[in-house]
């Protein structure tokens, strides 16, 4: 069973900046779905925005009242980013032994975006570095 931390608004830059830091190079899937549909225990994971690439980075984007994010990947021959706009909830999904199991991020077109990765572990219990972040 999932558990959600709810993330205070002023909070979802340094959120995401050390979430990004941290994880940098794990590899995600994005799925959007239907607000309503994922509160109904409806959504399925079918329709994925981004698969298996690494997380590059999680930025916050301010404009005027409105705040966007903008979720960075890569992988060996390609790239995705994917916009989020009109922000107005962002909770981190943790596993019932507090592992950070990825993001959830609510956006005020009744849409939200589940970044998550593919494997959760531990960020201490990793061995060395992944690919795309040996120099």
């Amino acid at each position: 069973m999932e558990e959600f931390e709810i993330i205070p608004h002023e909070q979802w830059r340094n959120v995401c900046e050390g979430f990004s830091r941290t994880h940098r190079g794990w590899l995600i899937c994005l799925w959007v779905v239907d607000t309503g549909n994922l509160e109904a225990g409806l959504a399925d994971n079918t329709d994925k925005a981004i698969r298996d690439l690494e997380l590059g980075e999680i930025t916050v984007e301010r404009h005027g009242q409105r705040t966007d994010m903008v979720v960075m990947t890569r992988g060996d021959q390609t790239h995705a980013d994917h916009i989020i706009r009109g922000v107005v909830a962002v909770s981190v999904e943790r596993d019932t032994d507090g592992r950070a199991n990825g993001l959830r991020i609510d956006s005020d077109d009744n849409k939200t975006a589940l970044v998550r990765f593919r494997v959760p572990a531990n960020p201490e219990s990793l061995d060395g570095l992944a690919p795309g972040e040996l120099p």
